[in-house]
């Protein structure tokens, strides 16, 4: 009964969370359509003033004024769609999270390398998008963007990390595997030897 109910529970949250995208969309969907009104009407503004260039001091206020209307309406939807993408970076992680409390380690090392290679293609597709404004540049790991020099990965991040050999194996006579670039999970970090513990996901 215990686990029926936590997983009603588990399903009423990524409902509710589905529910407020929905009317994040629309709301974005019906301020789309506003704004494409008033946009029009600039439109029109000007092709009254290019037939009649007379006309362009009467409408000098007018046009202002609309353009003040549409930057205020472009903000808006700015502002719904940065919650929309939110919304769905956190309904990503929740099922992530949920279908991983679901999976014991023996089940995760049994994936095949197609169905894991699938499962990072997703993933990438779900990374959240950056939307700024003229003025802002990119935050850290943005793109290209370095990270922050104090910047320590959470626990559960998906990384390329660059393994080295441990202890017991560093009279390999093989360099090739002392250092090996690899699809790996954040279990932990050493703050002392500022190194991260991963487990390889592709191993």
């Amino acid at each position: 009964m215990q686990a029926a109910a936590a997983t009603v529970k588990k399903d009423e949250k990524s409902e509710a969370m589905c529910k407020e995208l929905k009317n994040t969309l629309l709301q974005f969907e019906a301020e789309r359509r506003k704004n494409a009104e008033t946009m029009n009407s600039i439109c029109r503004i000007y092709d009254e003033i290019e037939e009649d260039p007379r006309k362009a001091i009467l409408q000098t206020h007018k046009l202002s004024s609309k353009h003040d209307k549409a930057r205020k309406d472009i903000e808006r939807e700015i502002n719904l769609v940065k919650k929309a993408l939110e919304l769905i970076q956190e309904q990503h992680k929740y099922q992530y999270l949920t279908v991983a409390s679901k999976k014991g380690e023996k089940s995760m090392r049994a994936k095949g390398k197609a169905a894991l290679m699938s499962q990072i293609l997703q993933n990438g597709i779900s990374l959240p998008l950056w939307i700024g404004k003229s003025t802002e540049l990119p935050p850290p790991l943005c793109g290209a963007i370095p990270a922050d020099p104090d910047y320590v990965a959470k626990i559960g991040d998906m990384v390329a990390a660059l393994a080295t050999v441990s202890p017991e194996n560093e009279n390999s006579e093989n360099e090739e595997n002392e250092n090996n670039w690899i699809l790996a999970e954040v279990t932990g970090y050493d703050e002392i030897k500022q190194e991260y513990k991963v487990d390889d996901i592709d191993k």
